[in-house]
């Protein structure tokens, strides 16, 4: 505002405005060429800065205290820049530079800890991250971090294949409670949250958990399970199997579906009740098919926030693991010739049952037409 009114007062001075300085002016955004531009700019910048840090303070950096001195500091200096709002280098360049100081203190936490109190600590670090930084970029890769960090230290401890299912868990609801803040009663660590400044940017820190909770599907569906590998070397023995994983998320899909039917007061009690036992049989006759229920939560829940980049994920992601199941089935290819018949033929029925009995697009418009008169 101070820069206008000087520039206001300039072109006065020069006879090329009259009158009195508007008192609402419009931010001007830039192009997209010109943000990628500057967004370039902004890592080119940081990179050379960085680089000088790592050599000129490498010797230092091998002393017991000074990266739990530099890494918060660094972190510091990238909070003041996203302080500075609407300025696309110093957003990039803070965003660099916070993500070194992260990796200078993790090296601190990695000397003096053992790897499981590490991704622990990382964890912490991150859901910290998300409160405190004042920016939607930083808020999507912190939460993804944390995603990494919280699956990883539950391996390590032995328990592995349940946080997939609850970082899908904890991103569905606040996807599903987006506009839910004012219209009902919530928990009040959620009212916290909303009313502190990471709850305008819920939907990055949502971004950001399921896109972490989709890729470890992704490598469960693909036979690349990495968590075997890890629970082997650093733990004895394993507490939790993927069924328990897979029954976590039956659980989560059941949720996800009742959220969305409570929101339609107009639906019958008994097409509520075949609707969950239809996700219910869902989500267990797909648990050898890793990934399925997965896809169909993703696009319900694309569906019910009207969110065309989540229906878009979910229908990529429903081809792809159905593809990944259809590729590492172990029968021929008559057999899977008829599979893909037989599944077809039941999805079609399921269809036209739906549309014969149940009816629910029209008893949920009626009732979209009920509350939009209210």
């Amino acid at each position: 505002m101070r820069q206008a009114s000087e520039m206001w007062q300039q072109l006065y001075t020069l006879d090329l405005v009259t009158g009195d300085k508007p008192t609402l002016c419009e931010d001007v955004d830039s192009p997209w060429f010109v943000k990628l531009l500057l967004a370039a700019a902004g890592w080119l910048a940081a990179l050379f800065l960085l680089g000088f840090i790592f050599l000129s303070l490498s010797f230092l950096l091998e002393e017991d205290a000074l990266p739990f001195i530099v890494g918060p500091g660094i972190i510091l200096a990238a909070g003041v820049l996203f302080a500075r709002k609407g300025n696309e280098f110093y957003e990039h360049l803070a965003l660099a530079l916070s993500l070194t100081g992260q990796a200078v203190l993790m090296i601190g936490f990695a000397e003096h800890f053992d790897t499981k109190a590490c991704f622990v600590i990382a964890s912490i670090v991150q859901f910290g991250l998300i409160l405190l930084m004042p920016n939607v970029i930083h808020r999507f890769c912190s939460a993804a971090l944390a995603g990494m960090c919280l699956m990883a230290s539950m391996s390590l401890w032995g328990l592995p294949y349940l946080a997939e299912a609850l970082l899908f868990a904890l991103a569905s609801y606040l996807i599903l409670t987006e506009f839910d803040l004012y219209k009902r009663p919530l928990p009040r660590w959620y009212q916290l949250f909303a009313a502190s400044s990471a709850g305008y940017h819920r939907m990055a820190v949502a971004y950001g958990l399921l896109f972490i909770s989709v890729l470890q599907t992704c490598f469960l569906a693909f036979e690349y399970n990495w968590i075997k590998q890890v629970s082997f070397r650093y733990s004895e023995a394993a507490f939790t199997s993927p069924w328990m994983g897979d029954l976590l998320m039956g659980l989560v899909a059941l949720f996800i579906t009742r959220t969305i039917l409570s929101r339609y007061s107009g639906i019958p009690v008994t097409v509520r009740a075949a609707v969950l036992i239809i996700i219910g049989l869902l989500a267990m006759l797909t648990m050898q098919a890793h990934g399925l229920i997965v896809g169909v939560l993703v696009m319900l829940l694309g569906m019910s926030a009207s969110n065309n980049l989540l229906i878009g994920a979910g229908v990529l992601a429903l081809v792809s693991f159905m593809s990944a199941y259809y590729y590492w089935l172990d029968v021929s290819l008559v057999a899977k010739s008829g599979i893909l018949l037989v599944t077809g033929a039941l999805l079609l029925i399921v269809r036209w049952g739906m549309l014969r009995y149940v009816a629910v697009s029209g008893l949920i418009g009626a009732n979209m037409e009920e509350s939009n008169i209210d």
